[in-house]
């Protein structure tokens, strides 16, 4: 009797390391699963960023293509003339590729946006800051309000300012 009750014991403790052994494969699978739908959804999460940056780019964008007399501003103002009642549409728009820029920057932090797309991103900015007087001495005034960080992003990324084909006043 006692034979048989150390061999079930036995049975009992080899079938109890077989259900360990297949519920640790079976972790091990769900693990491996999460893994992937991590890296998944984060993959969904940076396509959904990149492509609101994009979307917030062509709205700014837009507004100076379907509006002549900002249009007009923005070409006024790379020559350093924009008229007085320039100045406050100029400055609102300014703005927007400011902010524009510093979301794109966050992305980047945060992993979401890769430094190509933060670039491309930021690129109507740093180009607007190095093409236009008004908006460098903006960039001056607002950038310590900033974070460091991205002022130096920015500030690595202004170029020199190219010659625009300005009409000579008479």
């Amino acid at each position: 009797m006692n034979n048989k009750l150390q061999t079930w014991a036995l049975v009992a403790e080899i079938v109890g390391g077989i259900a360990i052994v297949i519920s640790l494969v079976f972790v091990g699978l769900q693990v491996r699963m999460g893994a992937q739908e991590t890296a998944i959804n984060t993959s969904v999460i940076r396509t959904q960023a990149y492509q609101d940056l994009t979307a917030q780019l062509l709205e700014i964008s837009s507004f100076t293509i379907n509006d002549a007399e900002l249009y007009k501003a923005l070409n006024d103002a790379q020559c350093g003339n924009e008229a007085p009642e320039e100045v406050y549409p100029l400055s609102t728009l300014f703005i927007s590729y400011v902010r524009h820029a510093d979301m794109a920057h966050y992305m980047y932090r945060e992993g979401l946006v890769d430094e190509e797309r933060l670039i491309q991103a930021s690129r109507v900015l740093t180009q607007n800051i190095s093409n236009t007087p008004r908006f460098r001495g903006q960039w001056r005034g607002m950038s310590p309000s900033f974070n460091p960080d991205f002022v130096a992003f920015v500030n690595s990324q202004i170029t020199e300012p190219f010659t625009p084909q300005c009409e000579q006043s008479i």
